[in-house]
C-alpha cells in the first residue's frame, strides 16, 4: 500500500483516488485490518502482509506498462559439433508433396522384433526408418540416399547421438551399434 499526495495504490495498480467515497471506505477497512475483496483480489477470511510506503510528497505516476513479449524471429542454430547445415535449393511441387508422404522402411523381416532410427540429416530434417536389429549401418545410408538423392552429392557419416558415437563400419548391425528405437546424426566428412 503506499500512499501518495493524490491518494493511494496497492502494489502496481491504479492510483485510488480519496476524493471517492468508495475508494475512502476501502482505505477506512485496510487500516482496521479488513481486506476489502474488490480491491485485493483475497478469499474471505484469508491472511494478508500489507507493507506500506508513504510517498506523500510525490504524485501517483502509472509505472510504464511492460513491453508486450514478442515471437523469436531469429533463426536458429545447432550445438555440439553435429555439423555444418546445407543450404538446399526451394523444394518443387512434386518433391515437396512427396517429402510430406512417411517415407519408405528397409525391407522387414517378419519374424525379426522391428525397431525404428531416427535419422537428424544435416540439412536439418529428420526421417524414421524402421528396421529389423539386425539391419546394418550400411542399410541405413542406402536408407537415407533413396529417400534424399540430394545426400548423395557429399560423403557422410553417421553419428551416435547417446552416447556420442562414430558409426563409420557399415557392417555393423543397428543392435551391435545400441541405436535400436534411438536418434542418429548424419554430417558431412
Amino acid at each position: 500500500l503506499t500512499f501518495w499526495r493524490n491518494g493511494f495504490s496497492i502494489g502496481d495498480g491504479p492510483l485510488y483516488n480519496l476524493e471517492d467515497p468508495v475508494n475512502r471506505q476501502n482505505l477506512e477497512a485496510i487500516l482496521q485490518g479488513r481486506a476489502p475483496l474488490d480491491i485485493l483480489n483475497v478469499r474471505p477470511g484469508q491472511r494478508v502482509e500489507m507493507k506500506i510506503a508513504v510517498r506523500r510528497g510525490e504524485d501517483y505516476v502509472p509505472s510504464a506498462p511492460s513491453p508486450s513479449a514478442q515471437p523469436f524471429v531469429g533463426q536458429g542454430r545447432r550445438l555440439g559439433g553435429i555439423g555444418p547445415t546445407v543450404d538446399t535449393p526451394p523444394a518443387s511441387s512434386t518433391s515437396a508433396s512427396a517429402a510430406s508422404q512417411t517415407p519408405a522402411s528397409l525391407t522387414l523381416d517378419p519374424s525379426q522384433p522391428t525397431v525404428q532410427v531416427q535419422i537428424r540429416m544435416a540439412d536439418g530434417t529428420r526421417l524414421v526408418a524402421r528396421a529389423n536389429p539386425s539391419h546394418t549401418i550400411g542399410d541405413l545410408r542406402s536408407f537415407v540416399l533413396s529417400q534424399s538423392p540430394a545426400a548423395a552429392q557429399r560423403p557422410f557419416a553417421f553419428k551416435a547421438i547417446r552416447p556420442p558415437a562414430v558409426l563409420s563400419d557399415d557392417s555393423l548391425t543397428i543392435d551391435a551399434a545400441g541405436i535400436a528405437n534411438a536418434a542418429i546424426a548424419q554430417y558431412f566428412i
